[in-house]
């Protein structure tokens, strides 16, 4: 007997003929093989209880929820493996450029996983609040065929969703993803440190140049590395997954903690963002770049330092080269010693006679004799 004879068996009038033994219905089932029917999807709307429970599967964090979240920790850890993949910026190496192409690949899969992950939920929730409206309203439970039953409607819904989806561009599928926007700042970071981040539709050969969030990622790319909480350099920053701001980890969630709401509204001036622990988000790429920046200021202040010195002894050098210089030698200073010395001899030995308007210079041995005579007239006198 055919599976679909066995769905169109209708109950017959009592039969005035013997009924068979259990032992002859026994022997029967042995000698033969009844055909199991196919599958058929409950077709009568959800009772209360079965309300009840797939609303608890919607809501529970072990759910669908759940896989969401994980698919969005593995696009993070793809992330940071980019980012541990080339410490050297400058490195060139074939397989690790082919890994990262296969990294980017994997993360838009995971991106298109995530989503359908996501329209399973939203899937869900249409259908068990249309039910939840029926039974509010007392509509009369009926019965619907296969195609447009609870799991007919479900798996339609979904379908639809699919195919909306992968008509998407990659720039309308990919850009918009927190997920994937967090993996192509690492992906970037990795390979062009020193480059701002380009527009996120310009990442793609089919996207548009201009996009109204290439002004927010640029302005990413910009902002300060000091945390403006404790107004010094990020440690250990986190990002908001709300809006683009930073916070130093331990600044950020001990205002959360203590608030009475445990939530803060962004400290960032002009954001009114409501942050909580759950949307923070640990930054290692900014991580890395306060790390380098760091270091490219210490290595400017060294250079900065060992020029200076350079310069000091440059200029010491070119004093004590011009005082040599302007310093007289010592055969100079021997002939200028004595031409002075004979020049006061001169002086010294120059002596009015009387009788005479004219001074008149003498030897040293006149000078003595005149000196003596002098003496001699004295004593005469």
């Amino acid at each position: 007997m055919s599976a679909s004879s066995l769905l169109n068996i209708r109950p017959s009038r009592p039969s005035t003929s013997a009924t068979p033994s259990s032992s002859s219905i026994i022997m029967s089932n042995r000698n033969s093989q009844v055909a199991i029917p196919p599958y058929q999807p409950p077709l009568l709307p959800l009772t209360a209880k079965e309300i009840q429970n797939l609303t608890a599967l919607i809501n529970a964090r072990s759910g669908i929820a759940k896989v969401s979240d994980t698919i969005a920790s593995a696009i993070t850890v793809l992330g940071n493996a980019t980012l541990e993949l080339y410490p050297d910026p400058e490195e060139e190496n074939e397989e690790k450029d082919k890994a990262m192409e296969d990294m980017e690949k994997l993360a838009r899969e995971l991106v298109d996983e995530n989503k359908r992950a996501l329209d399973m939920k939203e899937t869900l929730e249409t259908i068990v609040n249309a039910q939840k409206d029926a039974l509010r309203n007392g509509d009369e439970p009926r019965e619907s065929s296969a195609e447009t039953g609870l799991s007919g409607r479900y798996e339609s819904i979904l379908a639809t969703k699919k195919r909306n989806w992968d008509a998407l561009s990659n720039a309308d599928k990919y850009a918009n993803s927190p997920e994937y926007l967090d993996f192509r700042r690492s992906f970037w970071e990795a390979r062009n440190p020193e480059i701002p981040l380009p527009p996120p539709r310009s990442w793609f050969a089919s996207g548009a140049q201009d996009d109204d969030g290439s002004d927010v990622e640029i302005a990413q790319e910009k902002q300060s590395y000091k945390c403006p909480l404790t107004l010094r350099p990020f440690e250990n920053p986190v990002r908001s997954t709300i809006c683009p701001h930073a916070f130093e980890k331990d600044a950020i969630e001990n205002m959360i903690r203590n608030s009475r709401v445990q939530g803060v509204a962004c400290p960032t001036p002009g954001c009114a963002k409501m942050l909580t622990l759950r949307v923070l988000k640990e930054d290692p790429v900014l991580k890395r770049k306060v790390i380098r920046a760091l270091a490219l200021e210490k290595r400017k202040r060294q250079i900065q330092e060992y020029e200076s010195d350079d310069e000091g002894e440059a200029e010491e050098e070119a004093s004590e080269k011009e005082e040599k210089e302007t310093r007289p030698t010592r055969s100079s200073r021997r002939g200028q010693s004595e031409a002075g010395l004979r020049k006061i001899k001169a002086e010294k030995g120059t002596k009015k006679f009387k009788g005479s308007r004219r001074p008149v210079a003498v030897s040293s041995e006149e000078e003595g004799e005149g000196d003596d005579a002098d003496a001699m007239d004295e004593e005469e006198g």
